[in-house]
């Protein structure tokens, strides 16, 4: 049985809809994180839940791995880095089904991480991968 996503792994999908309908529209970091915040609202997440930045980088980590025409910013953060390291270990593990505990102890192994609170971050790697998106 696959991954299904919660809600965050929701709300990464319907935004990354949303920002390939946009195609040949000019997108910068802002824009995607407007989105974001825009389909949290749509899902009826509390608004704790949108401000919260581990998923929304995860999204922003999974969406840099894609070729988009965004405008990123300068700034990386330890989630995009924790979606580019878990979409390498599921690229070189693809008959492997993780859950999102077991991805992310993987993505913590990788990195040399003895201990770190799993916030969302898997959930939108995890969306994305059984999409299809990196195979």
């Amino acid at each position: 049985m696959g991954y299904e996503a919660n809600s965050y792994g929701k709300v990464g999908i319907l935004a990354y809809k949303k920002i390939k309908d946009l195609k040949g529209q000019s997108l910068k970091e802002e824009d995607v994180v407007k989105i974001w915040k825009e389909c949290c609202r749509e899902e009826n997440l509390s608004q704790s839940s949108i401000d919260k930045c581990c998923p929304r980088g995860a999204f922003i980590g999974v969406l840099k791995e894609l070729s988009l025409d965004i405008q990123w910013g300068d700034k990386e953060n330890k989630n995009t880095n924790y979606s580019k390291v878990g979409i390498k270990i599921l690229k070189e593990n693809k008959n492997k089904n993780y859950t999102r505990q077991e991805l992310w102890k993987e993505i913590l192994k990788e990195l040399n991480i003895d201990k770190k609170s799993l916030n969302g971050q898997t959930d939108i790697i995890l969306s994305f991968w059984n999409m299809g998106v990196f195979k």
